[in-house]
């Protein structure tokens, strides 16, 4: 993740992340960071049908922060610090049956409202 985060530094992307990386001192840990992070508000969205899943309607809460994330230990911590925008997506009253949803995304896109997380981030996720 790291050396991908480095190629794309100056180009828009959006990377689910799935590790609880490694932040600067003062910040701890991804996973933790988000957690801490202030909610803008809650969404709905609108989840399609897949896999013998069914349409339904997801209430997310979402927050987002502005985080430093740490060479790997595999690189023996040796790089730069690469900062990216965090955003943490989470269901948290799935219905009965299903997997709440949980999104952690790393992107370049500075989100500061819900409409632009709507409009810059969700309608590629659903895809």
């Amino acid at each position: 993740m790291y050396e991908v985060l480095q190629l794309v530094e100056n180009q828009r992307f959006v990377i689910r992340g799935c590790r609880n990386r490694l932040l600067s001192k003062k910040e701890g840990y991804l996973f933790d960071a988000i957690r801490r992070s202030e909610s803008l508000g809650k969404i709905t969205v609108k989840v399609p049908a897949r896999g013998g899943r069914p349409v339904r309607e997801a209430l997310l809460t979402i927050r987002r922060e502005r985080l430093t994330i740490r060479p790997p230990t595999a690189l023996g911590r040796q790089g730069a610090d690469v900062r990216v925008n965090v955003v943490e997506g989470y269901e948290h009253h799935a219905p009965k049956g299903c997997l709440p949803l949980h999104w952690i995304l790393l992107t370049s896109e500075s989100i500061e409202t819900l409409e632009q997380f709507v409009s810059d981030i969700v309608d590629l996720l659903l895809d």
